[in-house]
């Protein structure tokens, strides 16, 4: 039977015939798609897309990067000149200090009732030290109307400044000194003691010194005033303390180097000066906890047997300087609460706000006349500057500067020394570096 052919009306038509001997003509072959393949470019571009845009955001990052450290290398640059040029300034305004001092000193030696009634000004106590005194010794530069270019929009700020820099001086001299090597015949060294126990002897600090360290030690606010005193001395016996000011330190029996063999780390006391204030986290009972409240009223940089200068610009020191003189020092007058107030009220009056220098008798005479306390004859007398534990401005000075550009800051910590017995025959009008820190 011939097979059938469909046509288009619908019907089939017979194929022709296959002649004897003749095979079939096979169909031909129809083309197949797989469904998968039709989203094979699509992927392709897909995953294309997304290496190229990790690529992309990857390169963008690192670009980003490498631009916030070149702009922080550029700001670190800037804050850094910005400190070093505060602590300069700084310095120069010690200069001006000095040589008014010594113009003080001079007319002292001609006239000393004249130079008695001239008034010892504290320049570096006045004059911030920052943009203002460069503008005023320097002068400002260009304000923004001489500036040429765009005015700001209305209701928009001005661009804030690109750095920023300032310095604090502080007188060494009225900070406690740790070395505790005053002379004991002198009447320092019980200032010395006394303006120690002073600053540690508030009850909130109970707990520095209740705590124990980890070789299971203790260290009470006398066992650190020992250990100070023995890390100094030149034995290597432990030291007492008397409790009597006009000798208020005695040998006693013990090894000074008991605290210090029981570490893993052993060491022995130094039997020297300090060198630094860093040094004193090496003396037994000095911790971190330690430093961080008492490390700023502390001082290692002056000279042996320099005594306490007075300041008013802090009250505190004041009214210690009061208890200090005080004798006997246990007084009802000197446990008023008032006192302080009193105090400070009457040496802001004398001296015009901290306008000038505060004498020691100008001290102890108000002591004794608004705080009713009975201090020693030696601070009353004209002597009283080579005698007890407080005398003239030592000329030791702290500098803590800082430079600001961006999101960098940069602080300076420098001691600077305008002693002539410090200064070693070294010509520096600008003083004498004890101490450099840049942090």
């Amino acid at each position: 039977m011939s097979a059938l052919v469909r046509h288009p009306g619908g019907r089939r038509a017979p194929r022709p015939p296959v002649a004897p001997g003749e095979a079939h003509s096979p169909r031909p072959p129809r083309r197949l798609c797989r469904k998968g393949a039709r989203g094979a470019a699509l992927l392709v571009v897909t995953v294309s897309l997304a290496v190229l845009t990790a690529f992309a955001v990857d390169l963008a990052y690192e670009t980003r990067v490498t631009l916030q450290i070149a702009v922080n290398g550029r700001d670190e640059l800037r804050a850094t000149a910005a400190a070093k040029g505060a602590a300069n300034l700084a310095r120069l305004v010690l200069y001006f200090q000095n040589k008014l001092d010594a113009q003080g000193q001079a007319a002292s030696q001609l006239n000393p009732q004249i130079a008695a009634l001239l008034p010892r000004i504290q320049v570096w106590s006045l004059v911030p030290v920052g943009p203002m005194l460069t503008d005023a010794l320097f002068g400002g530069g260009a304000s923004p109307a001489a500036v040429p270019g765009p005015a700001p929009a209305p209701g928009t700020a001005a661009a804030p400044a690109e750095g920023a820099f300032d310095a604090r001086i502080e007188d060494e001299g009225t900070k406690v000194n740790a070395q505790l090597d005053g002379s004991s015949s002198g009447g320092l060294l019980g200032g010395q003691l006394a303006a120690y126990f002073d600053l540690v002897g508030n009850p909130k600090w109970d707990f520095l010194f209740d705590r124990e360290d980890e070789t299971g030690m203790k260290a009470t606010r006398n066992d650190v005033a020992i250990n100070l005193v023995d890390w100094v001395d030149e034995d290597n016996v432990t030291s007492g303390l008397t409790g009597n000011p006009a000798s208020p330190v005695e040998k006693a029996f013990g090894d000074e180097n008991y605290w210090y063999d029981r570490g893993p780390d052993r060491y022995h006391a130094k039997n020297a000066r300090f060198d630094s204030l860093d040094e004193l986290y090496l003396v037994a009972g000095v911790t971190d906890a330690f430093m961080g409240a008492f490390g700023d009223q502390l001082t290692v940089y002056l000279r042996r047997d320099v005594r306490f200068s007075i300041s008013c610009n802090d009250p505190e020191n004041l009214v210690r300087d009061v208890r200090i003189m005080a004798d006997p020092p246990v007084q009802p007058a000197v446990a008023d609460p008032m006192m302080p107030e009193r105090i400070v009220k009457a040496v802001k009056d004398l001296t015009f706000g901290c306008l000038r220098m505060l004498s020691v008798q100008e001290l102890a005479t108000i002591a004794q006349q608004v705080g009713g306390i009975k201090v020693n004859s030696v601070y009353t007398t004209s002597s009283g500057d080579s005698r007890g534990a407080f005398g003239p401005p030592p000329g030791v000075y702290r500098i803590r500067a800082h430079g600001t550009a961006g999101q960098v800051t940069k602080t300076i910590d420098a001691v600077v020394t305008m002693d002539p017995k410090l200064l070693q025959n070294q010509i520096a009008d600008l003083g004498r570096l004890l101490h450099w820190r840049e942090e």
